[in-house]
């Protein structure tokens, strides 16, 4: 239901959910390729660290 909803709201078709594994299944590994090529940019990401309270690493 969540992803109907999601469909109708955001893409104006609730029925997008019935083509969206197909559509997900004609994406080629060198498309994939192209477009991380394009937006995960070295100099734009983003390095978190979690630390244990008390603040050591290990």
């Amino acid at each position: 239901a969540d992803h109907i909803c999601h469909s109708a709201t955001l893409r104006d078709d609730a029925g997008y959910i019935n083509t969206f594994l197909d559509r997900l299944a004609e994406v080629t590994p060198a498309q994939v390729q192209q477009v991380a090529a394009r937006w995960l940019q070295p100099q734009s990401r983003a390095v978190v660290a979690y630390l244990k309270q008390d603040g050591a690493t290990q």
